[in-house]
């Protein structure tokens, strides 16, 4: 898995919308601020609104994302495919 945080603006270029036409691969450019994980079995993460991630399975596995909180998931200070 490769994050990369709101801020990091070189990102924008290739947006459409909430999506990056950019793979994991081309995140390895000294403008953007990335950061490489590895999570193991049972492990969970949580990636805040505004973050990128892209995401690889190295094994055959399940994912499981849940983006439909009980409370408000909307913030006034993110847009997507921008940072104010």
């Amino acid at each position: 898995m490769v994050l990369a945080p709101p801020w990091a603006t070189a990102l924008l270029e290739s947006a459409e919308g909430v999506y990056n036409r950019r793979g994991s691969e081309s995140l390895r450019d000294e403008r953007i601020p990335a950061i490489d994980l590895v999570l193991e079995p049972g492990e969970a993460l949580f990636i805040p609104v505004g973050w990128w991630h892209d995401v690889r399975a190295l094994d055959p596995s399940v994912s499981l994302a849940i983006n439909a909180f009980e409370r408000g998931n909307v913030f006034g200070w993110y847009g997507p495919g921008s940072v104010r």
